[in-house]
């Protein structure tokens, strides 16, 4: 069985060379405008999903000012 590093370069092995030459610059650049917006959003979003699970695991170990949020 590979290794989880041996199948992540298996997957960046694959996507450079399958993927990398028929980027579109003028496509992508719109895009990439985006990545940091919509990873900030994805990352607040991210947080609160794990700070709702931790509440309904165990609520009185989260912090008084984070269930003060739900």
């Amino acid at each position: 069985m590979a290794s989880l590093q041996e199948k992540i370069e298996a997957f960046r092995h694959f996507f450079t060379h399958a993927y990398g030459f028929d980027l579109d610059p003028q496509r992508m650049a719109p895009l990439v405008r985006e990545v940091r917006p919509v990873f900030a959003s994805f990352k607040k979003e991210a947080k609160e999903f794990v700070r709702l699970q931790a509440m309904k695991r165990s609520p009185s170990k989260v912090p008084t000012a984070l269930r003060a949020r739900c």
